[in-house]
């Protein structure tokens, strides 16, 4: 809760509200993102977790796929 708190339930990666309520059908449930994915190494270190939608971190995955700036059309 803190995590989400400190970003202001707001997702990391898109910059768009999240709902306060997690369903699993909604794919814009609020999720912890791991910035340096696990599979490369990154902790579950607070400075290393972020709030993300489900659909966003999903999509993010581990960066093999699409980086921060690509799902904010940057």
């Amino acid at each position: 809760m803190a995590i989400y708190r400190r970003d202001g339930w707001c997702c990391q990666i898109c910059g768009e509200a999240m709902s306060r309520w997690y369903d699993r059908a909604d794919p814009w449930s609020p999720t912890l993102d791991h910035i340096v994915p696990r599979s490369a190494g990154g902790s579950d270190e607070l400075s290393n977790l972020r709030s993300a939608h489900m659909w966003c971190n999903s999509v993010r995955g581990d960066l093999r796929h699409f980086t921060d700036g690509e799902l904010l059309g940057v």
